[in-house]
């Protein structure tokens, strides 16, 4: 009696290769996907962190009396991160820029060097005012 392919108990090589190429192909696909997950996580912890600066440095003028602001934050001048919140990022400098006298235009501007290498920068603006 002949056996039909059907009542066969075993795989094929040509199976078990195609089988171990779909396995293949599935495995390197995840393991794309965890690096690139990785370097997401790691461009937001760093878009956080200059988030976190921005915010402290804000707050920091909001504290000072407005006739002392351009004072103890010169128009220009760098603002040393290492004093913001300890987390220091790649080349990183924060600069406060001012236009108009009252009201006051406020712009923070972090720019900082990406795990990558790339270039990145973010920016804050506020308005505030002498006469309340």
């Amino acid at each position: 009696m002949k056996r039909s392919a059907f009542n066969r108990k075993a795989f094929t090589l040509t199976e078990l290769l195609l089988g171990a190429f779909v396995l293949l192909v599935v495995v390197l696909a995840l393991w794309g996907i965890y690096g690139n997950s990785l370097n997401y996580v790691s461009r937001a912890k760093e878009v956080r962190i200059a988030t976190d600066d921005l915010q402290d440095v804000m707050e920091k003028m909001q504290c000072v009396a407005f006739s002392d602001i351009k004072t103890l934050f010169p128009d220009g001048a760098a603002v040393n991160p290492a004093v913001i919140g300890g987390f220091v990022l790649n080349n990183e400098s924060i600069v406060v820029r001012y236009t108009g006298a009252d009201p006051l235009e406020i712009e923070v501007e972090i720019s900082w060097t990406d795990n990558r290498g790339d270039p990145r920068s973010k920016v804050f603006r506020t308005i505030r005012t002498g006469s309340i």
